[in-house]
C-alpha cells in the first residue's frame, strides 16, 4: 500500500517544535524544574506548562521522562 502524502510536506519532528518548546526541552534535559525554566525563559510557569503540553503533543508523549527519551532518540537532544 503506497502513501498518498507527498513527502516534500511531511516535516521532521525537530522542525514541528517551536522555538520555545526546543528551548524548554533544552533545559528538560538540564534537570530543571518547570519554576526554575520559567525563570530562565522570563515566563510564567503556566506558560511553561502550556509549551510543555504542546511539546508532549508533537512528541506523542505524556510525562517529562518519555519527553526527553524520545526527544533523545530522535536526535533532538
Amino acid at each position: 500500500m503506497k502513501n498518498n502524502m507527498p513527502t516534500n510536506k511531511i516535516k521532521s519532528r525537530k522542525e514541528t517544535l517551536t522555538p520555545k518548546q526546543k528551548e524548554v526541552l533544552f533545559y528538560l534535559a538540564q534537570g530543571y524544574k518547570n519554576k526554575e525554566i520559567a525563570y530562565k525563559m522570563g515566563l510564567s510557569v503556566s506558560t511553561i506548562k502550556l509549551h510543555l503540553g504542546g511539546l508532549y503533543l508533537r512528541l506523542n508523549v505524556n510525562s517529562r521522562m518519555a519527553a526527553l527519551i524520545t526527544a533523545q532518540q530522535q536526535g533532538l537532544i
